[in-house]
Formats: C-alpha cells, sequence, structure tokens
C-alpha cells in the first residue's frame, strides 16, 4: 500500500478500511507518517479499529490527525476510527484533555 501511495498510483483513494489486521504501533506509525506526507490525502474515512495499537501507534495516529496541518494534508478527512485497539487509560486522559477531535472516533 505505501508503495503504491508514493507512485501516486491511488490519487482518487477515500475510503481506507485496515480493521481488524494487528500491524500494531509499528504499522499505525508508518500510516500516521503516510497522513503526514501528504500520501492520504483524498481520505474521507480512515479505519484503524481493532489492529492491537497500543499506545506508542494511537498517539502517533493522534498527533497526525490533530495536527494543525491535518487540514491541509487531508482536508476531506470525515471520520478516523481507532476503535478496539490498546491505550492506556493514561493516554486516554491526556488526548481527552488535548481535546480529541469531532471525527477522532477512539
Amino acid at each position: 500500500l505505501k508503495v503504491a501511495l508514493e507512485k501516486g498510483a491511488l490519487p482518487n483513494m477515500y475510503y481506507l478500511d485496515l480493521r481488524q489486521n494487528s500491524f500494531g504501533d509499528e504499522g499505525a506509525k508508518l500510516v500516521a507518517h503516510m497522513a503526514l506526507s501528504g500520501l492520504l490525502g483524498g481520505l474521507q474515512t480512515l479505519r484503524c479499529d481493532s489492529c492491537q495499537i497500543r499506545d506508542a501507534g494511537v498517539k502517533a495516529l493522534f498527533m497526525a490527525i490533530n495536527g494543525k496541518s491535518i487540514k491541509f494534508l487531508m482536508p476531506k478527512l470525515e471520520l478516523f476510527s481507532c476503535k478496539n485497539n490498546h491505550p492506556s487509560p493514561e493516554l486516554m486522559r491526556r488526548m481527552d484533555a488535548s481535546g480529541i477531535p469531532p471525527h477522532f472516533m477512539i
């Protein structure tokens, strides 16, 4: 997927469903990197539910999807779902305190 996106092979992709893939923190960091690199610019929906993601991966995704630049890098994003993963209660409290955007479901 990363190679195809880097080659510009999927410019019109608007829905990416990665649910129930056990890619964990490393995969989540890769998705965050792709978002910050502008490779997911056409997405309206990104689903990373039930992917065995823990604190490091959830934090990377949150930072990428919640950053100010996301409005330019993923302007069409309406829903990002990261439910049924394994962030710690402490990370959830910090994310809540910093303001989880309405399109971010965790």
